[in-house]
């Protein structure tokens, strides 16, 4: 049977179940019951895809699979006479034996096994997988309970998108999504027979609306049009289904009308090549979509991180424990950074609990692992090894997708997302077009509302009775139809304001300051928001020069030269009248800037996650002669993306834009500040290198094969090197400087020695001779790319950093590029 055929199977027995109304997203779910998606055993790894579709359909309220093999090598068993359940695998990539132009076998001389890499061929290939509950030796599962309201959470998650969509109850008889308003009237929620048709209504159409530019933006026809309906009402259902039932509100279907829009008027006449193109891509996005919105909250993000953490716990609870007879064995470590987690699982890695850290046994092979090695190891006992047996992956595909019809290499692409196995990296990805110069209006608090002031402690009574949260004014308040009277302790007191400032005086300071910076100010504007201007030494229509002054309070905010890279903050010196007060329910600078960075932060998740890889061939990289670390992607105009994410939460916050000929943007109104792109990964007992820019941190990784990490500005590196010396205080930082010769102040080497004096670290700074100056070079990535350039950076690195002199000694000196 061909991969097609095989593929086919699966359509058609979805397409089957949707007709019977049993495919997973028709059948209810009672509310207070979680749905944890089917997991592999041995990984704790979700599937994914059609996958995820096949083995929720069966019904098992267990959510653990595993193969026979699997089940053999934890001294289990698979019943007798239970039948297994087929799944898909696939993988745009493969790992082959290294070979030399003779097509001899290269050999690892530290390990005396074959060197391995990894190449372009697809694999695909079918396995049988058993549920928990087939399974003879394995404990029953025990469903674990999350500690929390499931109506509370889906309450909290609506109230998180209404900055951006506007939820209202109307005296409509139907729910609707209106892309032109983007706005959701739904019914009132008292009108539902219950609980879980109201939220499942609520959520299928906030899943319409991720299509919104400032969502998800996803690429969708007229609803005039009946196909392009019928497709976007099965993306609503899927998404609809998976964030009820892992909330736990409970699902309750839509009615059969859609189910025969989707099946008899659209998907049962497409051809079948089609026909299998169009409900992976469904499946697809619908997972995509409930990732996002169930992203917005916390508390349901930890729990599946729980989840994903396969725990080696007694037989009571549904898991196993090694023979405790068989003694142990030293773990092998790995520094597997989070965005490859699925990739290292899937090789066979597990997941040590107790030391945080992923490991494989000492019988296993260690080439795959080869770039997630450590040294150290920690004494636990064994665990059994799981095999991947690559040889059966290989259906003789030599040239990757070449040769293939396009029909075919369309379905591939959407199974790399779809099949389970792997993250979607290699997918076709949802299409993205951002409008990044949105501008974030700070809402008013609302005049209708009764606010009232409730201490953390007493947050769940004040809900108990019937108070509401407003996320954006971070305060309770009661609606104007509601009895005040149980909430009279909460009250707050009438705030009167009085605003007898002398804002000339205030204007005279701010102006004074800027001039001082070299600031031209013609119309000083104090209303929080970013002013560019020009700066002493401007040409024509240049602003490099950046305020903004906030007139709430003490009225103050910053400045800042970019040409200099001189940046002050500002404040008001005079005196405040008392009664000067902010007024009620006014959102406070930090607050708004807080919900500024909020707002950014959910844009920056949207656009990363579906984006597409960045190709090696891009032409920023090429001009820079580096190649797209994992985890760098590329938008719709072929713009690179670089994640800055908060060293601490590993959560991206914003995002920086690399066009073709090297321009640089970053997210409007993201946060930067102590943010910053780690290439590698930190580790405490290995030097850290700091450098502004992705390309110089690159050639600095490549060439020194240390961690390093990437600030984006000289004025970011001190917040940066902060935070990594918080989260490891013994490290060893080393701030790569940029060389900024050419300027009167040399605001890179100022800024690092300045960083360095603060965290006590070193600065390590290029030198370049007079015609390489000229030439306009300024940092390592120049000087790497010039002549003999990366052997001068390496002599500059060794000679600062003594790890790499150890490294070196114990190469033989054969050179830090050597790989390890």
């Amino acid at each position: 049977m061909s991969y097609q055929d095989k593929i086919q199977t699966f359509i058609d027995n979805t397409i089957q179940a949707i007709e019977s109304s049993s495919a997973p997203w028709q059948v209810p779910w009672k509310e207070g019951e979680l749905f944890e998606l089917p997991r592999s055993f041995v990984t704790g790894n979700d599937y994914r895809g059609v996958n995820l579709v096949e083995l929720a359909r069966k019904g098992y309220n267990d959510p653990r699979w595993m193969t026979y093999n699997q089940a053999r090598e934890h001294g289990l068993h698979v019943r007798k006479g239970e039948k297994s359940t087929p799944a898909l695998y696939y993988s745009p990539t493969r790992l082959v034996k290294e070979q030399d132009e003779n097509g001899n076998t290269l050999v690892d001389k530290s390990t005396g096994k074959p060197r391995m890499k990894e190449v372009g061929a697809p694999v695909f290939k079918t396995f049988s997988l058993f549920n928990g509950t087939q399974i003879e030796g394995l404990g029953p599962y025990f469903t674990q309970t999350p500690e929390w309201k499931p109506d509370w959470i889906a309450d909290d998650i609506i109230n998180s998108f209404k900055r951006d969509i506007s939820i209202t109850e109307s005296q409509r008889e139907r729910a609707f999504y209106s892309p032109a308003k983007h706005a959701i009237e739904i019914p009132a929620k008292a009108s539902f027979k219950s609980q879980s048709e109201y939220y499942s209504t609520i959520f299928h159409e906030l899943a319409h609306a991720t299509k919104h530019p400032d969502l998800l933006d996803r690429q969708t026809g007229p609803a005039s049009d009946k196909k392009e309906y019928a497709k976007e009402e099965l993306r609503a259902e899927i998404a609809a289904w998976l964030i009820c039932t892992q909330i736990g509100v409970g699902y309750t279907p839509e009615s059969e009308k859609n189910n025969e829009a989707y099946v008899a008027g659209w998907l049962k006449k497409l051809p079948k090549n089609q026909r299998q193109k169009e409900l992976l891509a469904a499946i697809r996005d619908g997972e995509k979509i409930s990732e996002f919105v169930l992203s917005q909250d916390k508390e349901v993000m930890l729990w599946k991180e729980k989840l994903a953490q396969p725990p080696i716990q007694g037989k009571d609870t549904g898991h196993i424990v090694p023979d405790k007879d068989s003694g142990s064995a030293e773990k092998i470590l790995l520094n597997v950074p989070f965005e490859e987690k699925d990739r290292a699982k899937e090789l066979g890695a597990r997941w040590d609990r107790r030391q945080k850290a992923w490991f494989i046994e000492p019988d296993q092979d260690p080439e795959p692992f080869k770039k997630w090695l450590q040294t150290a190891t920690q004494e636990e006992p064994a665990a059994q090894k799981v095999k991947l047996d690559e040889s059966s992956w290989n259906i003789g595909y030599q040239d990757g997708l070449t040769g293939t019809r396009e029909h075919e290499r369309e379905v591939i692409d959407d199974l790399s997302y779809s099949s389970g196995w792997i993250e979607g990296d290699g997918a076709r990805e949802l299409s993205v077009k951002r409008n990044h110069d949105t501008t974030l209006a700070a809402p008013s608090p609302d005049p209708e509302r009764t606010y009232l002031d409730v201490s953390f402690e007493e947050k769940d009574q004040a809900k108990e009775l019937g108070a509401k949260w407003d996320r954006h004014q971070k305060a309770w308040f009661i609606d104007p139809d509601q009895d005040p009277e149980p909430f009279k302790k909460w009250l707050q007191a009438e705030k009167t304001t009085s605003s007898v400032l002398d804002f000339a005086e205030i204007e005279k300071q701010f102006r004074d300051h800027a001039a001082g910076l070299g600031l031209k100010v013609d119309t000083l504007v104090m209303d929080g928001t970013m002013q560019r201007v020009p700066v002493d030494t401007d040409k024509a229509g240049k602003k490099s020069g950046a305020y903004v002054i906030y007139p709430d309070g003490r009225p103050a905010g910053f400045m800042q030269n970019h040409k200099t890279g001189e940046k002050i903050k500002v404040k008001y010196e005079g005196e405040l009248p008392r009664d000067a007060v902010k007024q009620t329910g006014e959102i406070s600078r930090e607050e708004e800037l807080q919900a500024r960075y909020e707002k950014a932060a959910k844009t920056a998740f949207g656009i990363y996650v579906n984006a597409a890889p960045a190709p090696k061939d891009h032409p920023y990289l090429l001009a820079k002669k580096i190649e797209p670390e994992d985890g760098i992607r590329v938008d719709n105009s072929n713009r690179l993306i670089i994640p800055l994410k908060n060293p601490k939460t590993d959560r991206i916050e914003s995002l920086q834009f690399i066009s073709e000929n090297g321009d640089k943007y970053l997210l409007k109104d993201g946060r930067k500040s102590g943010n910053c792109c780690v290439l590698g990964k930190l580790d405490a007992n290995k030097p850290i290198l700091l450098a502004e820019g992705y390309a110089t941190g690159k050639s600095l990784q490549d060439i020194a094969h240390l961690p390093a990490v990437v600030c984006f500005d000289a004025g970011n590196m001190e917040n940066v090197a902060h935070s990594i010396k918080e989260l490891m205080p013994d490290a060893e930082i080393f701030i790569c400087a940029d060389n900024d010769h050419s300027k009167k102040k040399n605001v890179g080497l100022e800024k690092a020695r300045r960083v360095a004096k603060a965290i006590g670290g070193e600065v390590i700074v290029p030198e370049f001779s007079e015609q390489q100056k000229k030439q306009g070079l300024t940092d390592f990535n120049d000087l790497a790319n010039s002549r003999y350039g990366r052997a001068r950076v390496k002599k500059a690195l060794e000679r600062k950093i003594p790890f790499l002199g150890k490294a070196k000694e114990q190469d033989h000196g054969l050179g830090l590029e050597m790989g390890r």
